[in-house]
């Protein structure tokens, strides 16, 4: 069984602030995600293949992310297939995954910052932004 991780914001997960006006007339933003499907189908097939999927953001840690991450993955039933979601509290994700010691065998981005990182710490990354004929042959 491998470890392959994922990032959330522009990589597992779109998001869009949607105006709306509050009952005391000013103008709020709910923001809304909807899976990215090259990268949700690819999760799929490892959670099939019975990989350990997880979510490694460098979102920070709070309710709101923790609720926000929660909900995407429920509305989008794939809950049950994300073990841990970790937050690097906008630290690098190759630095962070060396201090915590967590062993990762493949992790899936957007942030050209974040992969850089995680190649400096001998960490297979691949770019989110590849086409998705990439995840539909990728050998895991």
């Amino acid at each position: 069984m491998k470890k392959i991780s994922f990032d959330f914001d522009d990589t597992l997960a779109n998001s869009i602030s949607v105006p709306y006006f509050g009952l005391d007339g000013e103008i709020y933003y709910s923001e809304l995600h909807f899976p990215i499907e090259k990268i949700f189908k690819f999760l799929k097939k490892c959670h099939d293949k019975n990989h350990d999927c997880i979510i490694l953001t460098a979102r920070e840690e709070n309710d709101k992310n923790i609720n926000i991450i929660n909900k995407f993955l429920k509305d989008y039933g794939a809950f049950d297939m994300i073990s841990k979601v970790y937050f690097t509290n906008h630290k690098y994700k190759g630095d962070f995954i060396k201090k915590h010691n967590i062993n990762i065998d493949l992790h899936i981005d957007d942030d050209n910052d974040h992969l850089e990182s995680l190649r400096e710490h001998k960490i297979n990354g691949i770019s989110s932004l590849y086409e998705s004929c990439i995840y539909e042959n990728l050998d895991i």
